[in-house]
């Protein structure tokens, strides 16, 4: 469909080499900006989130370097946390650091219902009212009617969208109180 090909050499006993031809066109392949996905190059002052902070919990390395990467144009400073666990721990040290979370839903040690759930048991009104927002491929209406079940604000499917994830943050953090 997108004018590619991939094509493989395998013998027995010796192993396989697999080889792909993409087609893309960039109009100035040096310049990084041109490789970003429109909505953020054209984002203008409505997507600059200086001096707001991120976290984020997912446990897939790629998926972090993804949105990092699809986040960068606007500023925001981004923490990670490798799972549910984490995501809690870092925030309970300091709830007040993060503006908003974005938080997987599949991760081990602790998932992103628990880690929510928990969240919003703290002691403390940032606890209460610190949007989460969840990421999961997982997107049918009972999906999202359990994240917000949870306690999560909202909810954005997997793979990420750019438009989606910036949606999210305008509607959140211009209405969220500064921490203080």
């Amino acid at each position: 469909m997108m004018g590619s090909s991939i094509t493989v050499e395998s013998e027995p006993g010796r192993g396989s080499a697999f080889a792909f031809d993409l087609c893309a066109e960039f109009t100035n392949p040096d310049n990084f900006t041109s490789r970003q996905p429109a909505a953020v190059r054209e984002a203008g002052p409505n997507h600059d989130f200086s001096g707001k902070r991120l976290l984020i919990a997912e446990d897939i390395e790629i998926n972090r370097e993804i949105i990092a990467t699809l986040l960068e144009p606007t500023n925001i400073t981004v923490d990670f946390a490798e799972n549910g666990r984490a995501a809690y721990d870092r925030f309970t040290a300091n709830p007040q650091n993060y503006d908003m979370i974005f938080m997987d839903i599949h991760m081990p040690e602790m998932d992103g219902f628990e880690a929510s759930s928990l969240i919003r048991g703290c002691n403390g009104l940032w606890a209460k009212t610190v949007p989460i927002i969840a990421m999961t491929a997982d997107v049918f209406k009972e999906d999202i009617e359990k994240c917000l079940a949870a306690g999560m604000n909202g909810h954005i499917g997997k793979p990420i969208d750019i438009d989606d994830v910036l949606a999210a943050l305008n509607k959140y953090l211009p209405a969220h109180p500064r921490r203080g």
